[in-house]
């Protein structure tokens, strides 16, 4: 996940659902590697906002399931803005 991605303001939203009564899991697809400093502050905010159980991030997954996941969800959040990376074989 990219800096751009805000990826921490959504875990925090999802904070705010659980503290609602919302019972829901998360799955997270893509991350980077590149950015592990970054992606360990996310963990370490999953962790401190008792959100483990429920986040599972599976970093990148070939595309057959990124279909499937998102053939399984509810609810699909795209934290990118749209463009061309956004939209990449979903189509």
């Amino acid at each position: 996940f990219n800096e751009q991605d805000e990826i921490e303001n959504l875990i925090e939203a999802f904070a705010v659902l659980i503290s609602k009564g919302y019972d829901f899991r998360v799955v997270m697809l893509g991350g980077n590697e590149r950015h592990s400093d970054r992606m360990a502050k996310v963990y370490e905010k999953i962790d401190k906002l008792g959100l483990s159980s429920i986040v599972d991030i599976k970093g990148f997954v070939p595309l057959a399931e990124v279909k499937a996941q998102v053939c399984k969800s509810n609810i699909l959040i795209n934290i990118r803005r749209d463009g061309v990376y956004s939209r990449s074989g979903l189509s």
